[in-house]
């Protein structure tokens, strides 16, 4: 969107976005990672923010919710007033917050698997759909997701998802490029079998 009233941050990798204020913020560039602490200090992972996706104090309800970024991030932050006096940028946030919201159920139905595997390539399939690159064969996430990353994601450790990574390494289904970005296969039979249990 293009809109007076509007300023641009930029924030490093693990950064706090502040949510202290009336004010709206879009992501331009990068990733933003929503999360919020249990009050025995468990980390849960409620979802992330792309290009063109919202945030602030107007999406949630609870005080303890953190947006972080994910990667090195650029957003745009705007006044309420611009948002109050534009059709186009309140239609474009009832979008976002739509997306949001499937990603969200989407999550509770990871969580709700029983064996942390499923949960795994659960959440491998849903990053492939949301934040994938398709290639001629292979489909490439835009982003580096740490195996730390990924383990606070479905509530299990690292070391779990390490152990998972080696054992579908191994069976050929995904693969690591140079980067160290995951590369999951187009035509994947289980990506049907992992939707339908969810």
């Amino acid at each position: 969107m293009d809109f007076r009233g509007k300023v641009n941050y930029s924030f490093l990798r693990n950064q706090v976005i502040p949510c202290d204020s009336p004010d709206i913020w879009q992501v331009e560039r990068g990733v933003v990672q929503l999360r919020s602490y249990t009050p025995e200090g468990t980390l849960t992972v409620l979802g992330w923010l792309q290009r063109g996706n919202f945030w602030g104090s107007f999406a949630t309800r609870l005080d303890s919710i953190e947006a972080i970024a994910l990667i090195d991030s650029s957003l745009v932050r705007y006044s309420p007033e611009v948002v109050k006096h534009s059709f186009a940028c309140q239609q474009e946030i009832l979008q976002q917050t739509l997306q949001r919201l499937r990603q969200t159920e989407y999550l509770l139905a990871i969580a709700g698997l029983k064996r942390i595997e499923d949960r795994l390539i659960a959440l491998l399939l849903l990053l492939k759909e949301e934040m994938g690159l398709p290639g001629a064969t292979m489909t490439r996430l835009r982003y580096r997701f740490t195996h730390q990353h990924l383990a606070d994601t479905i509530g299990t450790t690292r070391v779990t998802v390490t152990r998972l990574f080696r054992e579908f390494q191994d069976q050929g289904w995904l693969q690591l490029d140079g980067d160290r970005h995951i590369l999951i296969p187009n035509d994947l039979e289980g990506d049907r079998l992992a939707f339908q249990k969810l």
